[in-house]
């Protein structure tokens, strides 16, 4: 029978009653994280013996879909966690082939805001400059998130742009699947569009600029400027995951707040422009999220 429900279980140090404990949410793990460490989801749990009442809290971390559980102030104690039945890969295949993004542009601008919240209660966190490497990474992230949805959203419900891309972008459109893969799915060339879409770096702005000229006739960039700023961005954003913000030369890179601010103006332009340039295509598309 399936697992479906995490449960906590150890013996009370005080009067060594048998505790089980089943109301409480797993930790997730941040796979957008740059660094394995730094995705590892935590969680507290409050934990209540029902014969003497004494009080635990109990730490569960997921590190990437490995959960452990302990009680900082009696480690002594085994705390034993049963966590959920992962779904089996069929079910996850399906769920990616099923999964379209809705709204990418009000969720591009709402991750925005919440970066523009979290910078104006920093304080003196913002004369840090890992502080500003930080927030470069993020903006990066949220656009390449946008990038992908975006362009999700059109190849799944606008058709011309869908064959567009197929014939214009080489190495989507020379992929080949027998009649009979086609006759028992349908849907064989969306998912799959979408499958390869899904796989695209998409801070390789070279690349973002190929497959939205491959499908919608015309660069995604307002100007040439904008793109040759934003290329230089992502090489900075490569040396902050990978080289803790130092160039190949071991120089430091000039990554401050003034930096960051044109980053992010530059992003939103890139984002603007998108919507404004392919107003008609969008508008294809079709709400599939109304509390979005």
């Amino acid at each position: 029978m399936r697992n479906i429900y995490p449960k906590l279980s150890f013996e009370c140090s005080r009067c060594e009653n048998y505790i089980e404990f089943v109301d409480f949410e797993l930790p997730g793990y941040d796979i957008s994280a740059e660094v394995h460490s730094e995705g590892q989801g935590l969680e507290e749990v409050e934990v209540e013996c029902d014969v003497c009442r004494k009080i635990y809290i109990v730490q569960i971390t997921n590190m990437l879909g490995q959960y452990g559980a302990e009680i900082d102030e009696a480690l002594n104690i085994d705390v034993h966690l049963d966590v959920p039945d992962e779904p089996t890969e069929f079910d996850y295949t399906e769920f990616l082939k099923s999964y379209v993004p809705t709204e990418p542009e009000k969720r591009y601008f709402h991750s925005q805001q919440l970066i523009d919240e979290m910078l104006r209660s920093a304080g003196g966190l913002t004369t840090y400059p890992m502080f500003h490497r930080m927030l470069l990474l993020q903006y990066v992230a949220i656009m390449e998130a946008y990038l992908a949805d975006r362009l999700i959203t059109l190849v799944t419900d606008v058709e011309q742009v869908r064959i567009s891309l197929i014939q214009k972008y080489a190495s989507l459109g020379k992929q080949s699947y027998p009649l009979q893969a086609l006759a028992s799915m349908p849907s064989l060339i969306v998912d799959r569009t979408v499958t390869f879409l899904k796989s695209q770096l998409y801070h390789d702005l070279d690349v973002v600029d190929g497959l939205y000229e491959s499908g919608l006739g015309q660069s995604p960039f307002p100007n040439d400027e904008t793109k040759a700023f934003l290329k230089e961005a992502m090489i900075n954003r490569h040396h902050c995951v990978h080289r803790d913000g130092k160039d190949n030369d071991g120089n430091s890179v000039h990554v401050d707040a003034e930096y960051v601010d044109k980053v992010r103006q530059s992003i939103r332009a890139l984002v603007t422009n998108i919507e404004a340039k392919y107003r008609t295509e969008i508008s294809l598309v079709k709400p599939s999220d109304p509390f979005s």
